[in-house]
Formats: C-alpha cells, structure tokens, sequence
C-alpha cells in the first residue's frame, strides 16, 4: 500500500512538472541569453537581487531588448491555478517529497520589484501592463508597475482614474503622486478630481497636487475653488497644499488669511502652518496671525505661534512676567512692535 502512495505521489509530481513545463514554455519562449545566461536567470536575478546585482541585471534586460520583458508582465497577471494548489495539498498528503509552489502574490511583488529596477528602460511593457488594467484581479498591481516605469506609464494611469469604484479611483491618484513633478502630464486629469463624488478621492487629489507642484496657472484657481467643499478633511488638505504655490502665486497668501476663520480648527491650523512655510512671502500674514493668538484650540494657537517665529518675529530675552510663557512672549513683541509703529 505504501508502494503505490509512493507511486501515486511520484506520478503526480511528473504530471506537476510537465504541466509546469508548458507554463515555463509559455512564460519564456526561445529564451534569449546575455552573457552566456538565459532570460529567466536575469529574470530572477532582477526581482530577487539588490543594488549592483539588480544594475546588472537591467543592464542584460536593455541589451535583451523589449521581448525580454513579457515575463515580467506575465508575473503581474500571475493567478494561482486551482489544479495546481490541489496538486500540491494531495501531494504532500500522499509523499514525502517537498513540493513548493511560488504563489501569484510572490510573483507579482517580485515583478513589482523588477519595474522598479527597470524604471523608464521598461517603457516597451507599458502596452502589457496597460491590458491588465482591464483584469480586476490584476489591475492593482500592473497600475503600481506602470506608476514605477515613470512617465510613459502616465497615459493608462489617467484613463483608470474614470473607474466606478472610489478605491480604485485614490489608489491611483496616490500612484500619480509618487511620480512628483514627473506626473505634470497628469495634472489637467487630476484638476477634475477635486470635482469627484467622493470625499476621499477629493482629498487624495488635492494632497497630490500639492506633491506634483506644477502648473500654479490651472492648480491654485480650482484649489481655491475646492475651498467651499463641505467636507473639512478636504478643506483641510487643500489650505496645507496651497503653501506649496504660496511664493509664486500672489493670490495663495490673501486665501490663506481668510482661512484663518474658518470655522473648522484643523482648517485655520493648516493655514497657520503653509504661511509660515511660505515664509518671507507671507510677511502681509503677520496682522491676522497675531489676531490668531487667542485662538481657543491650542493646536492652532501652537501653530500661529510657529508661524509667526518663521515670518521673523524670534523670541528676545523678555522681562518679569512675559518670560513665563511663549504666548505672553509673543503678545510682548507686538506689543513692542505696535509701539515702535506708532513713535
């Protein structure tokens, strides 16, 4: 009875391997070599490597040419094939021999990783990775990839953002922010975003614009526009955006100061932070940031205190009672300077 379980195991691991063999025949065909190894050894060299490992096996990948990189996308669209999990679970029921399958999660982040290394030198997979966008299964994952080749992945990327699922739609907004300047493309697709339905989209949007930080001509007018959204998360990230556009745009620091009152503590707090970030810019801010001392949130008040500090108002040595608190130091130097205005 053993003999035949043994058997019965051999038979299904040769029935595994030829089955695996038609994949392998199917993942590389006609491999092409670089240096006397063949595709699937740089292959792995590429996913599983680190630093001058990784550059050599780019290296091999360029000199392969675009060919070289349809496993890559094979790997992205990996699935793990029912037969093949029930074959694996009867055989290490019935043999002793270890059987070990790579599943689809580990090959897709291991050809994440690879995109990474690769960066603009896969711009030949784009068209691949493009169709995968349509795979729900699959999608997620070739849209990182893209995001990783750069900016001949953009195009696909902007098409998804037209997706009727809200997640799908701000996982690629995220994936667009991470291209920073590099997504300039993108920015007249993402200005429509601020107009999307749902509030998390709105928000992600407005935060990568801000990462973006080009085109202030088209970006600062519909930010600005965003401001009268009722949801204050996105007022709040839109107000801490705006400072990235503050030293360039005359419009950004008076939008700001109205901020100041908003009626939402987290909103007048990030305006306090992007003037002081604006810095020398927002020198016309000091009057209503003073105004802002006595703000009944402290949160806002630590932040107006911060800003006033990086707008050039430095804490001297202060005399008797004023050296008690930052707060009353700072009313002291108003103090001071609304005297010396008036003599």
């Amino acid at each position: 009875m053993l003999k035949k379980t043994s058997l019965f195991g051999v038979g299904l691991i040769l029935a595994g391997i030829l089955a695996a063999a038609q994949g392998f025949a199917v993942l590389f065909p006609r491999e092409p070599e670089y240096h006397g190894r063949p595709l699937h050894a740089w292959v792995d060299q590429l996913c599983s490597g680190t630093g001058g490992s990784q550059a050599g096996a780019v290296d091999a990948f360029r000199h392969m040419g675009p060919d070289a990189l349809t496993p890559l996308v094979h790997m992205i669209g990996a699935r793990d094939p029912a037969w093949m999990t029930n074959l694996v679970s009867v055989v290490q029921r019935h043999s002793k021999i270890d059987f070990h399958l790579v599943p689809a999660r580990q090959q897709k982040d291991r050809a994440i990783r690879g995109f990474y290394a690769l960066g603009p030198a896969a711009n030949a997979a784009v068209p691949g990775l493009a169709d995968l966008l349509n795979d729900r299964e699959a999608r997620l994952d070739a849209a990182t990839a893209l995001a990783a080749i750069g900016r001949e992945g953009i195009a696909p990327l902007v098409e998804v953002l037209a997706d009727e699922d809200p997640e799908i739609r701000t996982r690629i907004v995220w994936l667009l922010g991470t291209l920073g300047s590099n997504a300039t493309t993108a920015v007249p697709a993402l200005v429509a975003m601020l107009r999307d339905d749902d509030e998390g989209v709105r928000t992600a949007t407005a935060a990568v614009l801000g990462m973006i930080g080009r085109k202030p001509a088209l970006v600062v007018p519909a930010l600005t526009k965003g401001l009268s959204d009722p949801n204050p998360w996105v007022r709040r990230t839109i107000v801490f955006e705006l400072r990235v556009f503050g030293k360039n745009d005359v419009t950004v620091v008076p939008t700001l100061i109205r901020y100041l009152k908003d009626e939402d503590g987290g909103v007048r707090q990030s305006a306090a932070d992007s003037l002081g970030r604006i810095g020398d810019c927002a020198a016309q801010a000091v009057p209503a940031l003073k105004e802002c001392l006595d703000d009944p949130a402290p949160w806002v008040h630590q932040s107006v205190v911060k800003a006033l500090k990086r707008l050039g108002r430095p804490m001297p040595a202060l005399p008797g009672e004023f050296g008690r608190s930052e707060k009353a130091g700072l009313q002291f130097v108003i103090a001071k300077d609304e005297q010396e205005h008036i003599d």
